[in-house]
């Protein structure tokens, strides 16, 4: 059973993990990473992440090792013998919990979601708040946001909702679904999205950092009362995703900042580990789940800045596409670690000009005008692009070997 001390190390090691056996051709492969040929997301994750990805390894007898074009390998301390894909495999499942209801349901209990949800939320206000403030559009005042457990449906057709993030913007309420109570259908349908059982609660606290940005901005939708009249609420929906991995990763260093004090929230890399996570995820899907319009929906809706219509049915099939267009619009639009930049966004999104209206008739940011100016990489090559050869040897020399 994870505790908060072992959580974002194991988490941590998952997702590098998962990265390896992805690689791997067959069970009986090395089980190897090839940093040279990686993209940007994995060498700034093992970077940032080095510390409690090792210890977390050699907590498991396994340390890494590298020859001299940069493919790292996962090795047992013990003999020496480079780990094959198959007993990589049972590395990272030993780090999870039992596949059993009563397992999953003891492992998912152990983190209080909601507390470390609401740290999130409140660190994410404060950020907002002083960024608009010193643009010179702060915030009017506002109670406090909060977090609440939401409550199941009970309809066997909304599992899929149930365990979704939602918010109450003008109550200023984020609802997180209490994953220890839910029933065996809605484990049945995470493992079946999340690829596992084992490791229900690792994915659930990237989900959980990965969305608590996306939900504040929501919140800061209704504190500036901008009304969404738009189709499924795209465009406030898109509002909260451009911005969200780049609020994330200030919030974050904040939080890393006040050291135990932020607990699971402090540990290093968890960001990166964060944005590998969410960079695989919605690389597969897109691959395996989006039909041939999606890709001309997705570009239409980032390329009007969230004004082009939206047809993505809302059935339980094709809720995970929804989702993705959230998760790709954080990535591509994120401007990196530059709080006067996320200051920028912030203002195009909540100057005094968008408030008090409906927020797809006021007016608003264009790509083709503004997007230069805040949109610091186009396209995700922020993530998705080429390593330099001093970012690939840094990794290296961060690993230790």
């Amino acid at each position: 059973m994870a505790t908060e001390g072992d959580l974002a190390g194991g988490t941590i090691a998952c997702v590098f993990l998962g990265l390896v056996l992805r690689g791997a051709a067959d069970d009986a492969a090395p089980a190897t990473l090839r940093v040279r040929a990686a993209p940007r997301y994995v060498v700034d994750f093992l970077s940032a992440a080095s510390v409690p990805l090792q210890a977390a390894l050699a907590a498991r007898g396994v340390s890494l090792v590298a020859d001299e074009d940069g493919t790292v390998a996962l090795r047992w301390v013990k003999g020496g013998a480079v780990l094959t894909a198959a007993e990589a495999q049972t590395v990272q499942d030993g780090i999870g919990c039992n596949e059993d209801e009563a397992s999953v349901r003891a492992c998912l209990a152990s983190t209080d979601w909601a507390g470390l949800a609401q740290v999130l939320v409140s660190e994410s206000m404060e950020v907002i708040r002083e960024g608009l403030a010193a643009a010179g559009a702060p915030l009017p005042e506002s109670p406090p946001a909060k977090v609440l457990y939401s409550v199941s449906y009970g309809d066997p057709q909304m599992v899929p909702f149930d365990v979704a993030f939602q918010t109450l913007a003008w109550e200023y309420t984020v609802c997180v679904p209490n994953v220890a109570e839910l029933s065996a259908a809605h484990y049945e349908f995470m493992a079946t999205r999340y690829r596992t059982r084992r490791h229900l609660h690792h994915h659930w606290l990237l989900r959980v950092v990965g969305a608590m940005c996306h939900e504040t901005l929501h919140v800061v939708q209704g504190i500036t009362k901008q009304v969404d009249r738009t189709k499924d609420n795209w465009s406030s929906e898109h509002d909260a995703s451009v911005p969200n991995f780049t609020l994330l990763r200030e919030v974050l260093r904040r939080l890393a900042a006040k050291g135990d004090g932020a607990g699971v929230l402090a540990a290093p890399g968890l960001f990166e580990a964060a944005a590998a996570y969410f960079c695989e995820e919605l690389g597969a899907n897109r691959a395996a789940r989006w039909r041939e319009d999606d890709e001309a929906q997705y570009l239409a809706l980032r390329s009007s800045f969230g004004l082009a219509p939206i047809d993505v049915e809302t059935s339980s099939e094709r809720v995970t596409v929804q989702s993705d267009f959230k998760g790709l619009l954080s990535i591509d639009c994120d401007t990196g670690p530059c709080p006067r930049r996320l200051a920028e966004v912030l203002l195009l999104l909540f100057a005094p000009a968008r408030r008090n209206c409906a927020v797809a008739e006021a007016p608003r940011p264009s790509w083709e005008r503004e997007g230069e100016l805040f949109l610091g990489v186009p396209d995700g090559a922020l993530y998705r692009g080429t390593p330099t050869e001093d970012a690939v040897d840094r990794c290296l020399a961060a690993l230790h070997v």
